[in-house]
């Protein structure tokens, strides 16, 4: 019928077989007119659950990072939660009288501030313990080294070096025993020789 009722309307002198592109332009005119709204519904349709889909995955996958997740409870909650939960520090109480902007700019420098302060505590641990090493091996090397230099040398306080260059009795007998295999050796070493000569 629309055709119908277009046709009457654009009635001219025309060729046969062909249609006047009037009445063509209003036709496809009206059938866009009808289509025009669900594309574009159906463009909506398809982010609003790429959004619901993307929002689960990066909630799960970003729970140790709770600058996603707080960021979103306070930018995105329809219900203006009081607080928040948030791993190290509990549950964080959400003020809604400032701008989104400002909101978003102060908890990032929070997380930053957090997440470097447990850096400069570990430094602060290492420099320490570095530190101490390095005091107690200097104080070692400079000051213990010379008593117990002092001490070792002198003969006074002990003697330390001459015990220490003292064979014990073992390795004296274990030296004998050596020493006079190696003279039966050189006396075996004579008599072959001998034998060869002859």
């Amino acid at each position: 019928m629309d055709e119908i009722m277009v046709l009457e309307e654009c009635k001219c002198v025309g060729l046969p077989n062909f249609i006047p592109r009037s009445a063509f332009m209003a036709i496809l005119s009206q059938h866009v007119d009808d289509i025009h709204a669900k594309p574009v519904e159906f463009i909506k349709n398809i982010w609003d659950y790429i959004e619901v889909v993307l929002s689960s995955v990066i909630t799960k996958y970003s729970e140790n990072f709770p600058q996603v997740q707080f960021a979103d409870a306070v930018l995105n909650d329809k219900t203006k939660p009081e607080s928040f939960s948030v791993n190290g520090f509990g549950s964080v109480k959400i003020s809604h009288q400032y701008h989104a902007h400002l909101l978003q700019q102060a908890f990032d420098m929070k997380m930053r501030i957090t997440s470097y302060w447990k850096i400069v505590l570990r430094r602060i641990v290492d420099n320490l313990a570095l530190y101490l090493q390095l005091s107690v091996k200097y104080f070692v090397n400079t000051q213990f080294q010379k008593e117990i230099v002092a001490e070792m040398v002198d003969p006074k306080g002990g003697g330390g070096v001459e015990r220490m260059l003292e064979e014990s009795p073992s390795v004296a007998s274990k030296r004998e025993k050596l020493k006079k295999s190696i003279k039966v050796l050189k006396e075996s070493k004579d008599a072959v020789a001998a034998i060869v000569d002859q």
